[in-house]
């Protein structure tokens, strides 16, 4: 071993002394072109955490909605690893709003395993980079989901949305009943909304709360055989007015609810409260 080494050595020796300057040179500058090319193409693996709303793989359909059994498909602590047992995606919470019966808002937030290109300053994930709009598809252990990202580090500071609270007044139009000549519900569910009642996501971020109600008699409009028009009050129906706190976001001088919904008059929104969902129109505006 030692003569190999000295053998060796001796090589290195002679080759010095053949060696001119502009080897020299060219060894230098060979280097220094390793060097560059190493920090110009290096990438550094990072763990990030990224929201995404689970919604359609096909762009086109992003505002579908996961059916319930679907929502509930997604836990905390669910991931999936790579071939050498580590984990490159885990889900960290689910957040779950329901808009009508059948399906619910979604979005799962995720600790993932991402590239991060120091000289474009992006992430990338699944050879996309991490953008608002990009679709990134995950298989974990229990559930197979597309998602369409909405959130990553420094995005929300970008967008500057603003957290505020808002009171409206609003009345529940009975949908099945939109062609007819009343707009009122039924008693027993009318009944079920109180003042005081929040209604919350799956998080118990509260979404809106019902500060006053208020309960007249549904009008329907008849007429009698001689012709005659006239309003009287229907049986079973009634018309329920609502005052509510809606806690909304401000984004580009524009307000929101809920899921990106705008806070306008004429526009309804989902009411998720004592076992009961209703779709309130709101008539007014409080500004102050």
């Amino acid at each position: 071993m030692g003569r190999l080494f000295n053998k060796l050595k001796e090589l290195i020796i002679k080759a010095k002394k053949k060696l001119i300057i502009i080897d020299w040179i060219f060894i230098f500058f060979g280097l220094l072109l390793l060097v560059g090319f190493y920090f110009f193409f290096k990438r550094e693996t990072r763990y990030i955490k990224i929201k995404v709303k689970v919604t359609d793989e096909h762009i086109l359909y992003a505002g579908t909605n996961p059916i319930n059994q679907y929502a509930h498909s997604f836990k905390v602590g669910d991931q999936t690893k790579d071939e050498l047992g580590r984990p490159v995606a885990q889900i960290t919470s689910v957040e779950r709003i329901r808009n009508v019966k059948d399906r619910q808002i979604v979005y799962v937030t995720l600790e993932v395993k991402s590239v991060y290109n120091p000289r474009t300053e992006k992430y990338s994930l699944q050879g996309k980079d991490i953008i608002f709009g990009e679709m990134v598809e995950f298989n974990l252990s229990n559930v197979k989901f597309s998602g369409l990202i909405v959130d990553f580090p420094g995005y929300s500071e970008w967008i500057k949305a603003k957290k505020e609270e808002v009171v409206v007044e609003s009345k529940i139009r009975y949908e099945s009943r939109e062609y007819s000549d009343i707009y009122g519900i039924p008693i027993y569910l009318a009944n079920q909304i109180d003042e005081g009642v929040v209604s919350k996501s799956s998080q118990g971020e509260p979404l809106a709360e019902v500060l006053e109600v208020s309960f007249a008699p549904a009008k329907r409009t008849v007429v009698s055989n001689t012709g005659i028009v006239k309003t009287v009050n229907d049986p079973e129906l009634v018309d329920v007015s609502l005052k509510v706190k809606l806690y909304t976001k401000i984004i580009g001088g524009e307000r929101y609810m809920f899921d990106y919904l705008p806070v306008l008059v004429d526009q309804s929104f989902p009411l998720y409260i004592n076992d009961a969902l209703v779709s309130p129109v709101i008539t007014k505006i409080y500004t102050d």
